[in-house]
């Protein structure tokens, strides 16, 4: 990340303001620093629980299969048409904090 952002031309700095650069690097550190263990943890967890309840359901119902693949299917297009305003909701809170730094700066 400080890769990229020393790597930009003066004019970007012109650009933008100060606290909304501030405020971008603030928000990806809290995020690879605290929140991606946990998310890490999370998600081995819930794999390991979902393989085994695939594993309970093909001994015990195999039947079930069917309905199973029909839940993973519908999730995968609601998640596929959820994931596009996630990005942008996360844009239009960096820009509204973005002020707020400016200000403190």
């Amino acid at each position: 990340m400080l890769k990229n952002i020393t790597g930009v031309p003066l004019t970007f700095f012109d650009q933008n303001p100060s606290g909304q650069i501030l405020n971008k690097f603030s928000t990806d550190m809290f995020m690879m620093n605290d929140l991606l263990q946990f998310f890490m943890l999370g998600f081995v967890n819930c794999w390991m629980t979902l393989i085994g309840n695939f594993i309970m359901i093909g001994i015990l119902a195999p039947y079930m299969f069917i309905v199973v693949v029909i839940v993973v299917v519908s999730i995968a297009f609601i998640v596929r048409a959820i994931a596009p305003c996630t990005g942008e909701f996360r844009k239009l809170e960096i820009l509204s904090k973005a002020p707020g730094y400016t200000l403190m700066n």
